[in-house]
């Protein structure tokens, strides 16, 4: 007895927990829906030029000319981005961050300004594209 109530509680909240996708999966508008599966494939691998060098970033990898390699910087303005440089370019890439990174940065970039203060990171990224 106590195994079958087990058994209900568990599926009675799994259905509580799931029951948006459950709904989509199983219900009357997904059967008269023609969706087709998106075909995918794995990314072709590329060969790197022999006089590369390896180059690693927190958990990102990369692989770049030595001119590049050479000109790598991490920005200080931002802990999560660098900088790379040679003659003709410079090219800075930017890793994303948690919310709470973000949320510090933004509150110590901020300063004492109480309307600043109040941006979340979303609004402050509204902002931006509102301000194009």
């Amino acid at each position: 007895m106590l195994v079958a109530v087990a058994v209900f509680a568990f599926l009675l909240g799994m259905v509580v927990q799931f029951w948006p996708h459950f709904w989509w999966r199983f219900g009357w508008t997904r059967a008269f829906r023609d969706v087709q599966r998106i075909p995918t494939a794995p990314m072709s691998v590329a060969e790197t030029p022999e006089d590369w060098v390896r180059c690693r970033f927190g958990r990102l990898e990369l692989e770049l000319p030595v001119c590049l390699a050479e000109g790598l910087q991490k920005r200080r303005e931002a802990h999560s981005m660098i900088a790379l440089k040679d003659d003709e370019r410079q090219i800075l890439l930017s890793l994303p961050d948690g919310p709470a990174a973000v949320a510090s940065y933004v509150q110590a970039a901020a300063g004492d300004d109480p309307e600043l203060r109040r941006l979340t990171p979303a609004r402050l990224r509204l902002a931006m594209y509102q301000a194009s």
